[in-house]
């Protein structure tokens, strides 16, 4: 089962009414979840200016999940290993089941099938596809909404069956036939940025200053060997000490 999270958010006093810094009592709060089995404590501290959250953010861009994960995670472990560094973590949506398939190109072109075409067919049974208006009388008008009934839980096997029209040869073919099925986990939102998926990796800091830690991490991040088309993308935010 997925782990439960819950956030508090804590207002300190002034800077002249309090002994500790922010990154003191921050450090303190990660202590307490220490005495507890299977809890994890991590804390930031909300910007002055600019958005709330973690003052180191890293995202990895690209356009497959799983490469995109594979990398994020090498870059939290790049990241932990820089001094003062703590709270390293992807920040990505729970993995949830799903059936992919892989269009064999070889297989598909010879009918005129497309990857579009079998995305677009594995939409219409999954989700739906209107079709047409129903008169109800009296001036009202429904949707008429083809489906596949029961393919949300469908296995590979029984998704193979699926009908996917060839042009060059003016039949369906089942998908199957042009493609392979495989029980995945993806992410049930996915984050894009200019159009490509990207996975964040946050960090905080115990002592330093958010522009020294940041400048370590892109240096230290440049070790990691991107396959073509996937960037790093460095940014960070402005914290109070």
């Amino acid at each position: 089962p997925d782990a439960a999270a819950g956030n508090i958010t804590v207002q300190l006093l002034n800077n002249s009414a309090r002994k500790r810094s922010t990154l003191q009592v921050l450090e303190q709060a990660r202590q307490l979840g220490n005495a507890i089995p299977g809890m994890t404590v991590t804390g930031a501290v909300q910007a002055a200016i600019g958005p709330p959250g973690p003052p180191i953010s890293v995202r990895v861009l690209g356009d497959d999940f799983d490469t995109l994960t594979n990398l994020a995670s090498q870059l939290a472990n790049v990241i932990k290993s820089v001094p003062n560094t703590t709270d390293v973590h992807l920040v990505q949506q729970a993995a949830t089941p799903e059936v992919r398939a892989e269009l064999d190109r070889t297989r598909a072109a010879p009918l005129g099938i497309t990857s579009a075409g079998v995305a677009n067919a594995m939409r219409t049974a999954v989700n739906g596809a209107k079709v047409g208006r129903y008169d109800r009388g009296k001036g009202t008008q429904s949707n008429v909404v083809l489906i596949l009934n029961g393919a949300d839980s469908m296995s590979p096997d029984e998704l193979g069956a699926l009908p996917v029209y060839a042009p060059l040869i003016g039949s369906p073919v089942r998908l199957d036939q042009v493609a392979s099925l495989r029980q995945a986990l993806g992410p049930n939102r996915i984050e894009r940025s200019d159009l490509q998926r990207q996975v964040t990796v946050v960090a905080n800091f115990a002592r330093g200053s958010v522009g020294t830690v940041s400048s370590q991490i892109q240096a230290a991040g440049g070790s990691i060997q991107l396959p073509p088309g996937y960037r790093i993308d460095f940014t960070s935010q402005q914290t109070q000490n």
